[in-house]
């Protein structure tokens, strides 16, 4: 039996070997599974929640996984009464949960869009002719900077906070030339 082989030019090569790395790390990739949300209650135990729980009248309720959590596991909704949680704990665990899950998927992304947008409103500042829209420009620009970590899950709120500086800086001087302090 004869095997043929073909031999691909050296710079092909590199360039197929890459395109099949990045395409079996897409490939092999998985999507994040479900947060398991933890309800603390007053009592010192907790309950595990497969994904978020709700309030409603007074009640709880939570989906409990039956079986293993990283499959597909069945799910029982418990309902218990509001007043055996401890919101306070569940509360701050829950927001560090979907603040840890954005940090792990989209915030780098989020992020980078956001100082897209911030170059687009300093050049758009930059080229406008009338002083008193630029400082308009700018402090709006301002405020919607210094909000976003709110919005965010605080996810890189110090190197929002030095951005939120350099508008004060471009604010500072657009009120100096309008002569305004």
């Amino acid at each position: 039996m004869h095997v043929s082989s073909t031999r691909f030019p050296q710079p092909f090569a590199v360039l197929l070997f890459v395109a099949l790395l990045a395409l079996s790390a897409v490939l092999g990739a998985q999507a994040p599974g479900p947060l398991l949300f933890r309800i603390f209650l007053k009592d010192g135990s907790s309950l595990v929640s497969y994904g978020e729980f709700a309030r409603f009248g007074g009640r709880v309720l939570i989906p409990v996984p039956i079986g293993d959590v990283n499959t597909q596991p069945k799910l029982q909704v418990l309902s218990i009464d509001e007043g055996l949680v401890d919101w306070p704990g569940t509360d701050a665990y829950a927001e560090s949960l979907r603040a840890k899950r954005y940090a792990e998927t989209s915030g780098e992304n989020d992020f980078a869009m956001l100082r897209g947008q911030i170059t687009v409103a300093l050049n758009e500042i930059a080229l406008t002719p009338d002083p008193a829209r630029r400082l308009a420009m700018a402090q709006e620009a301002r405020g919607n900077l210094a909000a976003w970590p709110s919005k965010n899950f605080g996810f890189k709120a110090a190197e929002v906070a030095q951005l939120v500086t350099v508008f004060d800086d471009v604010i500072a001087e657009l009120k100096a030339e309008a002569g305004q302090k």
